[in-house]
């Protein structure tokens, strides 16, 4: 099983699809697009070079979208009676908190804390259930990630994933088990 989150509604995947070719040649990849409150869609991009999209770029890509999904209006109003004009449109960067919405996001991901959010319990070997788990992502399998969560490794299908982001942790940096303290 292929995963991808980058949209859940048929109104996202055909916001994606009007937009994504163009800001391919741009040199931007749709991370999410997401609908918020029935009133905003949010679109979150990063650089296909991995580079930091900054907040003058995520203003360029705003205004170069806007017509873009004016004339995609006649598609999307046949879909789920979205309309464009109604919607007010967010684009901007992943931030360190990145949703990991695509496999190549959660292979780069390996190793690293995250946060998962799910659509139904699971229970630990201790029988405590949980609805949002974190832990260090372990590996993938075919039909779901592998995470180290309170010293167990517990597998998650994708199909229970409603949401799976990298974590933040400031102090843990790379190599920190090999840097030693100077006594005074």
């Amino acid at each position: 099983m292929q995963y991808n989150a980058i949209f859940k509604l048929k109104s996202e995947e055909t916001i994606f699809n009007i937009l994504s070719d163009t800001l391919l040649t741009m040199n931007y990849e749709i991370v999410r697009v997401k609908i918020v409150h029935n009133a905003q869609v949010e679109i979150l991009i990063e650089k296909t070079t991995g580079e930091t999209v900054s907040v003058d770029e995520t203003a360029k890509v705003a205004r170069y979208i806007k017509p873009l999904l004016y004339q995609g209006n006649a598609i999307l109003n046949n879909d789920q009676n979205f309309s464009p004009m109604e919607y007010s449109y967010d684009i901007s960067s992943c931030g360190i908190e990145k949703p990991l919405t695509r496999q190549k996001d959660l292979l780069n991901s390996i190793n690293k804390i995250v946060s998962i959010k799910l659509y139904r319990k699971i229970t630990d070997k201790n029988g405590l259930k949980f609805k949002k788990l974190e832990g260090e992502l372990v590996k993938l399998i075919d039909t779901g990630v592998v995470i180290q969560h309170n010293s167990e490794e517990i597998s998650i299908s994708f199909d229970n994933i409603s949401e799976i982001t990298l974590v933040y942790v400031p102090w843990r940096v790379k190599n920190h088990s090999s840097r030693k303290i100077k006594k005074k």
